[in-house]
């Protein structure tokens, strides 16, 4: 009879270190990847409060509106690119890259439209906002799409 430890069997060593090893690693994870978010966070609180120091009251207007635009154009951006790429991937892995290039192209037509025809209308509308603010963050916004989109493609596959 040979000596075999199987580690389906629960009383064994090897299945005891594996779900110890297991649990460690899974616990580990969590809690680097929960400080990770709350680091990120302390730093872009610590941010804000510098630029609110540094600039001026109308340099920090233009950055806030930046801003505001870029969050709504990444939401409105993305068509939907990112539940389908990850449906689709998750059905048939192998169409990875073909179904990312796809949603890539739909990504980046979206979010210009949308960002470059926000902007038109910024252009021309009585309100005082600079195009030029609108239309980076319309590209900084396709940028950042494009990379959650990338990030979508690996996480289904």
């Amino acid at each position: 009879m040979t000596d075999v430890l199987d580690p389906a069997d629960p009383d064994t060593p090897a299945a005891d270190e594996a779900a110890g090893t297991w649990s460690r690693s899974h616990t580990h994870r969590f809690l680097a990847l929960g400080g990770s978010r709350a680091f990120a966070q302390l730093l872009a609180m610590a941010w804000f409060v510098a630029a609110a120091r540094i600039l001026t009251d109308a340099q920090y207007g233009v950055v806030a509106t930046g801003m505001a635009f870029f969050a709504v154009f990444a939401g409105v951006g993305d068509v939907g690119t990112t539940r389908t790429l990850v449906r689709h991937v998750a059905a048939e892995p192998r169409m990875v890259w073909t179904t990312y290039r796809a949603a890539v192209g739909v990504r980046v037509a979206g979010g210009l439209a949308i960002g470059l025809g926000t902007a038109g209308v910024v252009a021309i509308a009585p309100v005082p906002i600079d195009a030029s603010v609108v239309v980076l963050a319309a590209l900084m916004a396709t940028a950042s799409g494009v990379t959650e989109l990338g990030y979508a493609a690996l996480r289904s596959i």
